[in-house]
């Protein structure tokens, strides 16, 4: 997902819109489910009442267990995630000299449209839009 997130963001959110409607109907129906148990766990007599409590406690283990994994889901996309961003942040200390000298070439040949910031990274920042407004002019 997150591959497909970086490569077409459009297709990413109506696959996540599909997917969390989706779970959502599932939910609804699970805890209707689990309602009705509850209402005939208080209208069973005694001799059933066991055997409906066993049912509602497998369907809250189930719930349980479906919202640890994906916890764990999250957990690890985070730590992948976190594993990529130090690579980069390796790379980029290692390359530091490199970047720095070509950010200031970029910046005295004026090449740079917005000085101090790669053009390859204009607009996908609010602090380093697109066009950066023009400098104030002295009256």
């Amino acid at each position: 997902m997150l591959k497909l997130q970086r490569e077409d963001p459009e297709k990413f959110r109506t696959e996540m819109g599909k997917r969390t409607e989706e779970r959502m109907k599932a939910e609804m129906t699970r805890r209707k489910a689990l309602n009705k148990l509850v209402e005939e766990y208080k209208k069973a007599k005694d001799g059933e009442k066991e055997l409906i409590l066993n049912e509602i406690k497998v369907m809250v283990r189930e719930n349980f267990q479906r919202r640890l994994k994906r916890s764990r889901m999250q957990l690890e996309e985070l730590r992948e995630r976190a594993d990529k961003l130090e690579k980069e942040l390796d790379r980029r200390e290692k390359a530091e000299s490199k970047i720095v000298d070509a950010v200031v070439e970029n910046i005295i040949s004026g090449r740079a449209k917005h000085p101090g910031r790669p053009e390859k990274f204009r607009g996908r920042n609010k602090m380093f839009p697109p066009n950066p407004p023009a400098p104030l002019q002295a009256e």
